[in-house]
């Protein structure tokens, strides 16, 4: 799924989901940067509001649509982070896999 199409099911499910209980708080997948090489939307081009840069990676693509084209803006990003391939899971590798994280 793009992340415009993304965008377009989480504002129902948004909807949804809020009028049924206003209080909650609902958040979106996001990915880590602006330009993610494995994701980017070679047909979307957004600016980056504070620093006037231009990108086309998931996330700012999927913002943008949220925000700009259908009015909704999540309550927090959601970022997973899978630190080891499938079939390479293990324990020890987990553990250490925090001291490669950026601060």
């Amino acid at each position: 799924m793009g992340p415009v199409t993304y965008a377009t099911v989480a504002r129902d499910y948004i909807a949804k989901m809020k009028a049924v209980d206003p209080t909650i708080k609902i958040g979106v997948v996001a990915q880590v940067g602006e330009d993610n090489l494995d994701s980017q939307s070679p047909v979307h081009n957004v600016t980056n509001p504070r620093t006037g840069a231009t990108h086309h990676g998931w996330t700012p693509v999927m913002l943008t649509a949220l925000r700009g084209q259908i009015g909704v803006t999540p309550d927090f990003l959601i970022y997973h982070r899978y630190e080891q391939g499938p079939g390479q899971e293990s324990d020890a590798g987990l553990l250490q896999a925090r001291a490669h994280l950026a601060k």
